[in-house]
């Protein structure tokens, strides 16, 4: 029996292996995500800005009798009003700030007065009272560790790929633009694709002024540095040693959009779905085909500085 499990143990290491670099690989996005929800929560309660689209009154088409929940409640510290012009999708959305732990502290607020939503809701902001920069520095500690693991085996993989987008300008510029491209028109082409029975689909709302800042640091500065070190970098370099670059990049994909939806209560929105999966696909298109980590985060901060200005300047509007 011995000799048999001997003769197969070599034909085995493998699927270890990668068993081993898969579960490392999904406890490393595990404790990122939950490293950083922690951190957005420790100064606090969170000031949240969402719509919600609400659904008809049972029986009563076309009522839109809102009153009971507009203005402020001193009790709930919720302050609500009508925002179906701003939407001018044709439905009913209604429009609210609280402070609060959870985002369905909205819900049940508007279910008390006698609303019900449809499952939509709009420009979720989340900004943590007095705990933004704790969440700022724990990003940077993470990235910064991430940094060094990436790099560790080999010190000069910065440099030479600087070296290399400097000897490359025109390709790297390129590169940096097929993400945001490939991403934002799939996701244009499922919106159309939608549009018949779903046109609220993909419908944002201007986030309010003081939100700008806290969102530009985190979408544009934190998310493109942190999630590329990890995904194209640790977890990528992880997998694709085992299985190769195309089903490390698959994986990857998976790990990439899951993580993006942690703590969501399993509510997908398609058109980001289908965003999501294009732009980590693209992505791990640059990392193979360019061989660079730079490029990547670059590439993310060129995807997530044209949302972010799209939202500034509706805010702005």
């Amino acid at each position: 029996m011995l000799n048999v499990i001997t003769d197969r143990l070599p034909r085995l290491m493998p699927v270890f292996r990668f068993a081993a670099a898969m579960g490392f690989s999904i406890g490393i996005v595990f404790v990122v995500s939950m490293t950083l929800m922690v951190a957005s929560m420790i100064g606090g309660v969170r000031s949240m800005d969402l719509t919600f689209k609400i659904a008809e009154p049972a029986g009563q088409p076309g009522v839109r009798d809102g009153s009971a929940v507009y203005g402020t409640n001193a009790q709930h510290g919720i302050t609500c009003s009508d925002a179906s012009a701003a939407m001018a999708d044709g439905h009913w959305w209604i429009r609210c700030k609280f402070a609060a732990e959870e985002s369905a502290f909205g819900t049940d607020y508007l279910e008390s007065r006698g609303l019900t939503w449809d499952g939509a809701a709009a420009n979720i902001v989340m900004r943590p009272i007095g705990g933004a920069w704790v969440h700022y520095l724990v990003a940077a500690v993470l990235a910064v560790m991430l940094g060094l693991a990436w790099s560790w085996r080999d010190r000069q993989r910065w440099q030479r790929e600087l070296q290399w987008i400097g000897a490359h300008r025109k390709t790297a510029i390129v590169a940096l633009l097929v993400p945001a491209a490939a991403s934002y028109c799939l996701a244009t082409i499922t919106y159309l694709m939608m549009g018949a029975t779903s046109p609220s689909s993909g419908t944002a709302f201007p986030a309010a002024r003081e939100y700008l800042l806290p969102m530009f640091i985190a979408i544009v500065l934190v998310a493109p540095v942190l999630e590329e070190l990890l995904h194209r970098g640790v977890v990528f370099d992880l997998l694709s040693r085992r299985v190769g670059a195309i089903a490390a990049s698959g994986i990857g994909t998976v790990l990439f959009v899951g993580m993006h939806f942690v703590g969501e209560s399993g509510h997908v929105e398609p058109i980001r779905l289908v965003s999501l999966v294009t732009f980590s696909l693209a992505m791990y298109v640059v990392r193979v085909r360019w061989n660079s980590l730079i490029l990547c985060v670059v590439a993310h901060m060129v995807l997530n500085l044209i949302g972010f200005a799209a939202i500034a300047l509706a805010a702005s509007a």
